[in-house]
């Protein structure tokens, strides 16, 4: 009979946190890679991001003047570090013109903390942008 208690409080708080992800998700961001050469923008397919639903984002990609960059090799490796794990999936990042880049295929399989790291080499010079994620 407890258990039947609990349980609804325990979701409650559960539908408060995926409210509160899922906020903080909407909002417009920009990331600096390491060496502030560039700077990466995401627009997400979907908004919210939900678990468990292949998806595609579109990248702008800047340099520090705030140009696009166009013609850059871009790759992405992701994961959970808490839990020591990478994507579930193996997402592609193709060319869209204007410095604007397509990724597709990406999943996330399970809530909380993301980290997505994506190499950068344009012109000879490489550099790294992390975009982190609470789902």
């Amino acid at each position: 009979m407890l258990k039947i208690k609990v349980l609804p409080a325990i979701l409650m708080v559960f539908s408060l946190l995926v409210i509160e992800a899922n906020a903080q998700q909407g909002e417009d961001q920009t990331w600096a890679s390491n060496n502030k050469l560039f700077t990466v923008s995401v627009e997400s397919e979907l908004d919210p991001i939900v678990i468990n639903q292949m998806h595609s984002w579109t990248l702008q990609l800047r340099d520090a003047q705030g140009l696009a960059v166009t013609g850059a090799d871009l790759s992405l490796v992701g994961g959970m570090p808490e839990h020591n794990h990478g994507l579930a999936t193996a997402p592609v990042i193709e060319p869209a013109g204007e410095g604007s880049y397509s990724l597709q295929g990406l999943r996330f399989h399970m809530m909380g903390y993301w980290e997505l790291e994506f190499t950068i080499e344009h012109a000879g010079i490489n550099d790294i942008v992390l975009i982190t994620l609470e789902l």
